[in-house]
């Protein structure tokens, strides 16, 4: 993996990757449930550790899964990261049936829906949201329905 971090679980935290611009925190609120929180600037390198955890948390389960995204405190990132993430979710989005992007500013909001609109977007079921209680509220929702359905799942 390029960059600066490692991928290592931590029983609080989940796994965290940083670089000398930025870092990223995913973790695993319920089985199914996958939140990633960006802060700073986002290289090519978070792909790979994005990869790494999706590969060794939820790649093989055989259920949907849920996966949030917090960008609020993302302040940009590369053209490699953008690309790379659309690679990487274009291969996972048939396993999602959640895909809920916090964004800082209604005009990045706007931004996503006009590019996903011209572009036809992977994820028809993804929602793009300012607003940081329906990110919570729906957030709430797919970890009580993660564990309502856990053990049919195991």
């Amino acid at each position: 993996m390029r960059g600066g971090g490692a991928v290592s679980p931590n029983e609080v935290d989940g796994f965290s990757y940083r670089t000398g611009r930025g870092e990223l925190r995913m973790r695993l609120p319920a089985p199914t449930v996958l939140v990633m929180e960006y802060k700073g600037y986002s290289d090519e390198s978070f792909v790979d550790f994005i990869e790494t955890v999706w590969d060794t948390t939820l790649g093989r389960k055989s259920c949907p899964v849920q996966i949030f995204a917090d960008t609020e405190q993302q302040t940009g990132y590369s053209s490699g990261f953008r690309i790379g993430l659309m690679k990487w979710s274009k291969r996972m989005v048939s396993r999602t049936d959640t895909y809920c992007l916090l964004v800082k500013s209604r005009w990045v909001a706007m931004g996503i829906a006009i590019v996903r609109t011209a572009v036809g977007g992977p994820a028809a079921h993804a929602e793009v949201t300012t607003n940081r209680s329906i990110f919570g509220t729906k957030l709430d929702e797919a970890v009580r329905r993660s564990f309502a359905r856990a053990p049919r799942d195991a």
